[in-house]
C-alpha cells in the first residue's frame, strides 16, 4: 500500500471515531480512539479541516464538518441494505421455507426495509416501509437492546403518549430485563404474541465497530418453531449478517476504532450514557417476548 492510500485510510479512521454529528472531541482523544500517533492525527485533522470534513472549535476540539453531513444525505442507507440483503434473504426463504425481514430503528418504531416471503406462505402481511412499535417484535427488540437506559426510557415515554398498538407489556423493569438478556444472547425469539400461530427469530446487524444499525428476522409457523429450529434459524441469520456486513463494509481490517473509556460500545458518543445491565442466568435461555 502506498503512502497516499495509507493516508486516505487513516483519514477515514479519524472520521469514524465521531459517534454523532454534534460530538466535540479533542485531538488527543481522536488519536487514542483511532489508535494513531498524535503527530499523524494532528496533520490529518488539519487537512480534513481545510476541506470541510471537520470543524475546529474555539477550544481546540473537533466535530464533523458540513462536507460529511451533506455527503451523508446523499446516501440511501435503507436502499443499500435492501439491495445487499435481498438475494441472501431469498435464499434463506427458499432453503428453510421461512419469511425473512430486515428492519431499522426509527425512534420508537421499527421500519421494514427488506422482505422475503416463504414460498408457500399465505401470510403476506408486511410491506417494505411498514412500521411497527419496536417493542412488539423480536426484530425491534434486538434493535432496542443496543440502546442506553436513557434512550429506552425515551422510547417508553413516546410509546405511552402515542397511538401505537401494543401487543406486549410496556412495564419498564420487564422490558429492561428482557433487553439485557437479548443483548447478552445476541438474538430474540417471538412466539405468537404479535401474530397468532407465527413465531420469529431475530439477530442484530452490526458495523465493524460493533454498533447495531439494523436487524434480521426469520418467521415460521409456531408449531414448527422447536428449540432446534430456533437454533438453526439463528445460525443461518448470523451467517447472513456476516455476509451482509462484508457486502456493505467490505474491508474490516482497517478503521476499527477503540471504544470510549469506561463504557461499552454505543451508537453515539455521550460518555455519560449507561448501557442496559447484562443479565445473569442460563445462557441457553431464550429471550422471548
Amino acid at each position: 500500500m502506498n503512502q497516499m492510500n495509507r493516508s486516505v485510510l487513516r483519514a477515514v479512521t479519524l472520521l469514524k471515531v465521531f459517534q454523532s454529528e454534534n460530538e466535540w472531541i479533542s485531538a488527543s482523544e481522536i488519536s487514542r480512539r483511532a489508535d494513531l500517533p498524535f503527530a499523524s492525527t494532528h496533520r490529518l485533522l488539519q487537512t480534513l479541516e481545510q476541506i470541510g470534513a471537520v470543524n475546529k472549535g474555539d477550544y481546540g476540539a473537533y466535530r464533523l464538518g458540513y462536507l460529511i453531513v451533506t455527503l451523508s444525505q446523499n446516501v440511501n442507507v435503507d436502499d443499500c441494505l435492501r439491495r445487499a440483503s435481498q438475494d441472501l434473504m431469498s435464499a434463506l426463504s427458499q432453503k428453510f421455507n421461512v419469511s425473512s425481514l430486515l428492519g431499522r430503528l426509527d425512534g420508537r418504531m421499527v421500519t421494514i426495509i427488506g422482505k422475503s416471503f416463504a414460498p408457500a406462505t399465505k401470510r403476506r402481511f408486511v410491506a417494505v416501509g411498514s412500521q411497527f412499535g419496536a417493542h412488539n417484535l423480536a426484530l425491534g427488540r434486538v434493535l432496542l437492546a443496543d440502546l442506553s437506559i436513557e434512550e429506552i426510557d425515551k422510547v417508553l415515554h413516546d410509546l405511552s403518549t402515542a397511538a401505537v398498538s401494543t401487543q406486549v407489556s410496556l412495564n419498564r423493569s420487564e422490558l429492561i430485563a428482557d433487553l439485557a438478556l437479548i443483548r447478552r444472547q445476541e438474538f430474540a425469539v417471538e412466539l405468537g404474541q404479535v401474530n397468532p400461530g407465527l413465531g420469529s427469530v431475530a439477530v442484530p446487524v452490526r458495523d465493524n465497530d460493533g454498533r447495531v444499525f439494523a436487524a434480521l428476522s426469520a418467521s415460521d409457523e409456531l408449531e414448527k418453531l422447536s428449540p432446534d429450529r430456533v437454533e438453526t434459524l439463528r445460525n443461518e441469520l448470523i451467517k447472513i449478517e456476516s455476509s451482509l456486513r462484508k457486502a456493505i463494509l467490505p474491508d474490516s481490517s482497517f478503521g476499527r476504532t477503540r471504544p470510549q473509556r469506561g463504557r461499552h460500545l454505543a451508537r453515539r458518543g455521550d460518555e455519560s450514557r449507561r448501557r442496559v445491565p447484562l443479565a445473569d442466568g442460563n445462557p441457553k435461555e431464550l429471550a422471548m417476548i
